[in-house]
């Protein structure tokens, strides 16, 4: 709360007693907001104190991170928070919703770095991972109309009419929009 009001000395304060990754990542976080930037071997460090199984306030600051870095509100290298995101996905997690976050964000990091192909089967393998939650496949069928790649695309919208309609239909608005983007194409 600090920290989103400009008190950053406050919040360093207030984290300043506690360590772990969970923190760490928090006082990264803090500091993104402050200064804006993160140094690659903060990065690296903090993939070394991860734990054997995540906790709730370390995927948060994951998250928090990776969500700085994509609005272009922090400053960091988004090869080595990669590495990091690999790092995390080494480590155990007590739901496969959680792992499927992690893996959704690398997807958007691995397309940022105009790495379409490792974006598309991170994508997938998200998906795969949790096929309760169709988003990956979207996201897939997405980056990929937008690159001209209609056919693979028709491909993943297969896989995503098939979900919906074992679920009720439930994603048919969504199935709807995609496909506009990709006639649109």
């Amino acid at each position: 709360m600090y920290a989103l009001n400009g008190q950053f000395k406050q919040a360093h304060e207030l984290l300043s007693n506690f360590s772990g990754p969970g923190f760490t990542l928090n006082k990264l976080y803090i500091q993104c907001l402050e200064h804006k930037s993160i140094s690659d071997v903060q990065l690296d460090n903090i993939g070394m104190e991860l734990r054997q199984y995540h906790r709730i306030y370390e995927l948060s600051g994951l998250i928090k991170l990776a969500n700085l870095g994509l609005d272009n509100n922090c400053h960091f290298s988004s090869d080595q928070f990669i590495k990091l995101l690999d790092r995390a996905l080494e480590r155990n997690f007590y739901r496969v919703k959680q792992k499927q976050n992690i893996m959704v964000y690398k997807a958007h990091y691995q397309y940022i770095n105009e790495n379409l192909e490792a974006a598309i089967t991170t994508a997938h393998q998200a998906y795969l991972v949790n096929k309760e939650n169709p988003s990956p496949l979207a996201m897939a069928i997405e980056w990929l109309s937008e690159s001209d790649q209609t056919e693979l695309a028709n491909v993943y919208m297969q896989n995503l009419v098939t979900h919906s309609e074992e679920n009720g239909g439930r994603y048919e608005r969504l199935i709807i929009m995609l496909e506009k983007n990709i006639s649109d194409r």
